[in-house]
């Protein structure tokens, strides 16, 4: 009998789907899971045929953060947070676009994939938030990439209270990119999808790379970074247009 697998991939039409497949868990991630999704952000990165990637979970849940016993030992803790670390160094590092595909409810460590895609669709009447502090605890490795998309006196609040919120208020927060009706929903996906793969995919690439270097350099540093960068974009962009 095989055994069901904690994520999915699929890659078709240079697209790779990343499936979270336990619904038996609300999809929390555990470790296997975030190593599986490393290990296809890896291969996003190394065949110049996958042009996308795409998160998704199912209509119920997105992701509802990660899964670690309390009970665990210190070993399996710490290379659960070796996992989580691991996984969000390779979605930041990876030249291929990330889209999430928000169907389901999104809370918790599911908005660190959130925050961590370039382009994210919600399905209209899904929710998100941060309910660690109902639970007694407190989302610090959300806060490592949410930091950077939300604004202080938005995410706090949001951090301190643990109430849902739903895609008006995530639009406004800057966590996802656009709504769209559950019937529309695969439409706008395709979208996006055709914007990107309709464009030359090594400035796309070479794009998203600097963006992503830029990200935590001083005003000096990304002048320096982006003047090293251009040469290599106008050599591309004269064989484009040749």
């Amino acid at each position: 009998m095989e055994t069901k697998k904690p994520v999915e991939v699929t890659v078709k039409d240079h697209v790779m789907q990343i499936h979270l497949n336990r619904p038996e868990d609300e999809n929390r991630i555990n470790r296997e899971a975030m190593q599986m999704i490393g290990q296809a952000l890896e291969r996003a990165d190394q065949e110049a045929d996958i042009r996308v990637v795409v998160l998704r979970g199912n209509k119920q849940h997105f992701c509802s953060g990660g899964r670690v016993d309390a009970g665990s030992s210190k070993e399996e803790k710490d290379r659960y947070s070796q996992a989580i670390r691991d996984m969000q160094r390779k979605l930041m590092e990876i030249r291929t676009p990330v889209i999430a595909a928000v169907e389901g409810d999104c809370v918790a460590g599911g908005n660190d994939l959130l925050a961590s895609s370039d382009i994210a669709i919600a399905r209209k009447g899904v929710k998100f938030g941060f309910p660690e502090i109902l639970h007694g605890g407190f989302p610090v490795m959300v806060m490592i990439n949410t930091i950077d998309v939300i604004p202080k006196k938005r995410l706090l609040p949001a951090f301190y209270g643990g109430e849902l919120f739903g895609t008006e208020e995530a639009m406004a927060y800057g966590l996802i990119t656009c709504v769209a009706e559950e019937e529309a929903f695969e439409e706008t996906l395709q979208y996006y999808l055709d914007m990107i793969l309709s464009k030359p995919a090594l400035q796309i690439q070479m794009g998203r790379k600097a963006y992503y270097r830029m990200c935590p350099m001083d005003y000096e540093a990304r002048v320096a970074y982006g003047t090293e960068t251009l040469e290599a974009v106008l050599k591309e962009q004269a064989r484009y247009e040749a």
